[in-house]
């Protein structure tokens, strides 16, 4: 484990590398500190219900980079969000 460091393509490359190996990635965003880890790897999600402190019932949130990635996560997406997602993606719109 290690503090902040600057953002470069470097430790981009790095946190991408520990995310496809299982690990847990802090990360800024324009609200909050993110943790990062491979939705599809079971043993990644331990690790952040773990890091979290948080029982593994609680969901959590899931970032996706559009509506394709939605549709591999997400079953019975609501009618409303298809045009929510076509104005607002990419940008700071969360849908629940």
């Amino acid at each position: 484990m290690s503090g902040p460091v600057a953002i470069t393509a470097a430790t981009l490359r790095r946190a991408a590398e520990l995310v496809r190996g299982g690990g847990v990635v802090a990360f800024p965003t324009e609200t909050y500190y993110g943790l990062a880890v491979d939705p599809f790897q079971p043993l990644a999600l331990e690790r952040l219900f773990l890091v979290k402190q948080r029982p593994a019932d609680l969901p959590i949130l899931v970032l996706v980079s559009g509506p394709e990635q939605l549709g591999l996560l997400a079953a019975g997406v609501p009618s409303l969000f298809p045009p929510l997602m076509r104005s607002f993606w990419p940008g700071p719109l969360t849908l629940v």
